[in-house]
């Protein structure tokens, strides 16, 4: 098997989350023991996966160096000669991998795009998986012309030599995103929310007189690196509880199909937007809520927010989920 196998703290969950999404966004195999079914004997399941692996990924704080697992994960990697891949996320460098260049991502930072092409390369063979189309699939596939696109601007996106998510502001259309990190950085989520709605309308054209929603032709050509632009800033800045990609897994969750608007099932759809509500606290008692009901604080349900993008949209939103949040990948 070829795939990387991530060793860290559970208290440095939202670090990880983050680390998972970049490495997914690379298109790199990964196996994480959040993955454990129930009932599974844990260590044995640990071990298997860890010797079947290429490739160990060490999350270094001093939360993992307290941990029993993650040392034992280590001493068996070491044994079984796999290639250590150490990140800094706090602390100092372990006595262990002392021997092992490590990548200082301390303060949340993600490692440069080099990092993954290194992963890349200890993996032996060329990577392909069942729920990550290659560019070229995708974009020969006439019903995933728009997912062909993001999936290549995603790739070029996340490669570039940035450190650091919130510091790539791309824009297709020369929007200025500066706004939208700093409100999401302080945790004005209402302001972020109303902000997010207004540059989503000026990325896809709008002018400020026209009506204020997108049609499904600005649906299909919404600019690639605007969109995932605006996810990657929820995602990362709300440590993985807000953003697009984490309504799309919502989504996929409550029975909706990832194809595009005009080939959803329409009973299928409602009835997983509905759900969908349900789950992301948009309806209560199974009516929609009102925009000035939105949750704009940490109490709000995984998925609540950025909200103002959907609200009053009806169909538009259907089409929205189903096709312009399809191909981000979710950790």
């Amino acid at each position: 098997m070829s795939f990387i196998f991530i060793s860290y703290s559970r208290q440095d969950q939202a670090y990880v989350s983050t680390l998972v999404q970049a490495l997914q966004s690379h298109r790199l195999p990964i196996w994480i023991d959040d993955r454990i079914d129930y009932g599974t004997d844990w260590p044995d399941v640990i071990e298997e996966h860890l010797e079947q692996s290429a490739v160990f990924l060490l999350v270094m704080s001093p939360r993992s160096k307290r941990s029993h697992w993650v040392n034992c994960e280590l001493t068996r990697a070491i044994e079984l000669d796999k290639p250590i891949f150490p990140l800094l996320l706090e602390g100092r460098q372990w006595l262990q991998v002392a021997t092992k260049q490590s990548v200082d991502v301390i303060g949340g930072k993600l490692p440069e795009a080099r990092f993954f092409d290194a992963l890349r390369k200890c993996l032996p063979l060329p990577i392909e998986t069942a729920d990550a189309l290659s560019v070229q699939e995708a974009a020969n596939n006439k019903s995933s012309k728009f997912a062909g696109a993001l999936l290549a601007s995603h790739e070029n996106l996340l490669t570039t030599n940035s450190t650091n998510f919130e510091d790539d502001l791309s824009s297709e259309k020369w929007i200025d995103y500066t706004r939208l990190r700093d409100l999401l950085k302080a945790g004005k989520w209402e302001e972020a929310d109303q902000e997010t709605f207004e540059v989503m309308l000026k990325a896809a054209g709008r002018a400020a007189e026209e009506r204020q929603y997108l049609t499904g032709g600005q649906v299909r050509t919404f600019p690639c690196e605007d969109l995932l632009t605006i996810d990657r800033l929820w995602v990362h800045l709300s440590s993985g509880k807000f953003g697009f990609s984490v309504q799309k897994q919502i989504w996929i969750e409550m029975g909706g199909k990832l194809n595009s608007g005009e080939n959803q099932d329409a009973t299928i759809a409602i009835a997983a937007f509905q759900k969908m509500s349900d789950q992301t606290a948009w309806r209560v008692n199974g009516e929609p809520i009102s925009y000035s009901q939105t949750i704009f604080d940490d109490s709000a349900p995984h998925g609540h927010l950025p909200h103002r993008w959907m609200f009053g949209w009806g169909d538009g939103g259907i089409r929205l989920l189903s096709s312009l949040i399809q191909p981000f990948p979710v950790s």
